[in-house]
């Protein structure tokens, strides 16, 4: 019993040397993130004094 050849089309071709995703730059989400963090630090401290000072 023989087996019967695969095929090579160009769309097998192309589905199993598919490139991978490069990698994307990070730089501006880190900065957003710290940005944010230190809008959320302030506003704590904020409130925070502004209880101490009443209390």
């Amino acid at each position: 019993m023989s087996y019967p050849s695969p095929e090579f089309n160009e769309q097998s071709v192309h589905a199993t040397s598919r490139k991978q995703p490069e990698e994307t730059a990070l730089n501006g989400t880190l900065v957003a993130v710290l940005v944010l963090g230190g809008l959320i630090v302030l506003s704590w401290l904020g409130v925070f004094s502004l209880y101490l000072s009443r209390n």
